[in-house]
């Protein structure tokens, strides 16, 4: 039973729950057992009784509060959209799974809730205490209302690992909006998360929904901040070298002859615009004093502009550039 769904990228770290047989997995379990752990998932084998009885929680209460939610916050004809203007970041976490659950296979979440038996009666658990709980607001029983959280609290137990994961999901929610607001007037790259299309352009506005990029040809576009991940400096490098009409350029320099010719390349690969960059000659020659030798490079660029810095760096470091 893997506890994950299809949008997973991979099995790493991803629980999957073997429950054998006795007497009818000897030859199987040893084999599928060892696939998953060469495969890096954290596998639990258990018994048969004892998954339905952790997944009537895991998954059957779990799923239920999620859709009974959804279901309250359309019978109360609550505007979901404008919600999130006044949300709080634990609601959009909440309102981020509960949309997560109800737009899923609504048939499988049935078939979750009928099929395993331990499932009602942790519905009638959760009924009952819901019911219990609201009375208790309703007649006023403030002490017995706090008890009650504060044994669930002491129940539940590891605070501070939930502490520290619930801050990291928080955090999670602000991180693009905080990234991007300091590349205000920087080039940055989004890639979207459905399409996988790749947008270039200078971050022109942030807010914490949505970002507007100005494109080279001057065009405004606007994306949700939900919608699209931030590219790494790399990725950029990579997506503009496979996408992007590169400048090519040819660029003869003196240097001593002494210089090694793999640390010369080494250096020119360092220059910041430099895309690639490869020797075509090397030349000693009548026209060249012996204490010199004339290399060639071929290079690309992004942007002809840089030539000029280019040479400028070459000089900069003693070379004699070559007409």
């Amino acid at each position: 039973h893997p506890m994950f769904g299809p949008r997973v990228p991979t099995l790493k770290r991803q629980i999957i729950i073997l429950t054998p047989i006795e007497n009818r997995s000897p030859n199987w379990l040893p084999r599928v057992n060892d696939y998953l752990n060469k495969s890096e998932c954290e596998v639990v084998i258990t018994t048969p009784n004892e998954h339905d009885k952790y997944m009537s929680i895991v998954q059957g209460l779990t799923h239920f509060s999620y859709i009974s939610l959804a279901s309250t916050i359309r019978k109360l004809n609550i505007n979901v959209k404008e919600s999130r203007n006044f949300s709080s970041p634990v609601y959009t976490i909440m309102l981020d799974m509960v949309s997560r659950v109800v737009y899923q296979n609504p048939y499988l979440y049935y078939s979750i809730q009928k099929n395993n038996l331990e499932t009602s009666n942790a519905r009638e658990a959760l009924i009952k205490e819901s019911i219990y709980l609201s009375n208790l607001i309703e007649e006023g029983k403030e002490d017995d209302f706090v008890k009650s959280v504060v044994k669930s609290a002491r129940h539940l137990d590891g605070y501070e690992d939930a502490l520290a994961r619930s801050d990291k999901a928080i955090s999670m929610l602000t991180q693009k909006s905080n990234v991007l607001s300091k590349s205000i007037g920087k080039e940055v790259g989004l890639k979207h998360q459905h399409s996988e299309n790749v947008h270039m352009g200078v971050v022109k506005e942030v807010s914490a929904k949505s970002v507007i990029l100005e494109t080279a040809g001057n065009d405004e576009i606007c994306f949700k901040l939900s919608n699209v991940d931030i590219l790494s400096e790399d990725e950029i490098f990579e997506w503009k070298k496979n996408n992007l009409k590169l400048e090519h350029f040819n660029l003869s320099a003196l240097f001593p002859s002494k210089c090694n010719e793999k640390y010369l390349l080494e250096m020119f690969k360092s220059i910041e615009p430099v895309i690639d960059v490869e020797i075509i000659d090397v030349y000693n020659g009548e026209q060249i004093d012996d204490s010199q030798t004339s290399y060639t490079f071929h290079y690309s660029l992004f942007d002809r502009k840089e030539k000029d810095y280019v040479e400028e760096f070459i000089e900069g470091i003693g070379g004699t550039i070559r007409q």
